[in-house]
């Protein structure tokens, strides 16, 4: 016996499809990916050197930054010099008598626009103060 799809399945299998392409046309290429792996490096190496130029020359103009996991708070839109500031701040990582070193696992990265990647990281973050 054959199954002959009615036409309310094809409409399914249709935006199923038109969804599955246009994924596809927001796959990240090679240098995407390579780029951003680049810029994760210099984040975490820069917040570990306490190079805070270092940082700025890494990072986007506009951030959204989901610190959600240990702060309770996500900023949708944070400006760079805000996001160095927070950062550098000696109440946050801007203290010397603290030491930091960020571990990155696992990474994923989507793109999400023409000009857009979000990356998703498995972190492990030690942090030392020293007195």
């Amino acid at each position: 016996m054959e199954l002959i799809p009615t036409q309310s399945e094809f409409n399914v299998d249709k935006q199923t499809t038109s969804h599955i392409m246009a994924s596809e046309q927001l796959k990240p290429t090679l240098d995407d990916v390579l780029g951003c792996q680049a810029a994760c490096y210099e984040w975490a190496d820069s917040y570990d050197s306490k190079d805070w130029a270092r940082l700025r020359k890494c990072i986007a103009p506009t951030l959204t930054v989901d610190y959600t996991s240990f702060l309770n708070k996500k900023w949708d839109a944070m400006p760079a010099d805000e996001f160095v500031a927070m950062a550098s701040d000696p109440a946050v990582l801007g203290n010397p008598l603290l030491k930091t070193q960020h571990f990155i696992g696992g990474t994923r990265w989507e793109k999400t626009g023409e000009d857009s990647m979000t990356g998703y990281h498995q972190l492990r973050v030690p942090h030392q103060r020293y007195t």
